[in-house]
């Protein structure tokens, strides 16, 4: 579209570099006055051409420690989701993509999550670090089309914070063992039936040796 008979301005996209599929959804004709200040537009000739591509790359890998604690800190509840670079690049004509670290007004931009990364309640912040400050960022989520948006001025560092509340594990409830019932006592009748036994055979002893006690009396008194 022309812009103040100036210049024009276009979105590209760079699917190498946009691996999210991010997209900058304000209306082409407030582009300009948000990209550029009105001395940056009347120095552009009016056949001038400038795109503008946003490249997003994933940093997990490469995200610092006091980096991933300032955007906790920001947070403040959720997991971090995604860590993410996300540059703003223009392109005047053939010319080499230049960065914009910051625009005069909020761009509203557009992420398509993966679905392995999504939470059932929707429930997402953005928190934006930059030059050592983190920022908390209002953000929407659409979910028919899947994609998370929030505005911002500044590019730089962004984290997606999953803030879906995780239900506490219910722990199931444990049998109630009977505790172990104490050895029941012997009965009266089994104590007393050895007794009786060994007593017989006691008896029985002690008659076999009278016996053999008096047998031997009436030979010696024979003699």
């Amino acid at each position: 579209m022309e812009l103040a008979g100036k210049l024009t301005v276009e979105i590209a996209s760079d699917t190498e570099k946009n691996i999210f599929d991010a997209k900058v959804q304000n209306e082409p004709e407030d582009l300009a006055d948000i990209l550029f200040t009105k001395e940056e537009q009347a120095g552009y000739k009016q056949d001038t051409t400038i795109r503008v591509y946003l490249q997003v790359k994933d940093i997990r890998e490469q995200i610092e420690e006091k980096e991933r604690q300032l955007i906790q800190a920001a947070a403040q509840e959720g997991n971090p989701l995604l860590y993410l670079d996300i540059q703003l690049m223009k392109q005047i004509g053939t010319e080499p993509l230049i960065p914009i670290e910051k625009t005069n007004g909020a761009l509203k931009i557009s992420l398509r999550l993966p679905e392995n990364r999504t939470n059932h309640q929707g429930d997402y912040k953005v928190v934006r670090l930059h030059e050592g400050y983190a920022d908390l960022l209002d953000a929407q989520w659409n979910e028919t089309t899947g994609e998370l948006s929030f505005e911002t001025d500044t590019f730089s560092i962004y984290a997606v914070i999953d803030c879906e509340e995780v239900p506490e594990k219910t722990m199931p409830e444990q049998a109630v063992q009977p505790e172990d019932e104490p050895a029941a006592e012997p009965s009266k009748k089994a104590v007393q039936w050895p007794v009786l036994v060994i007593a017989g055979v006691c008896g029985i002893l002690a008659l076999a040796a009278g016996g053999i006690w008096m047998h031997r009396k009436k030979q010696k008194q024979s003699a």
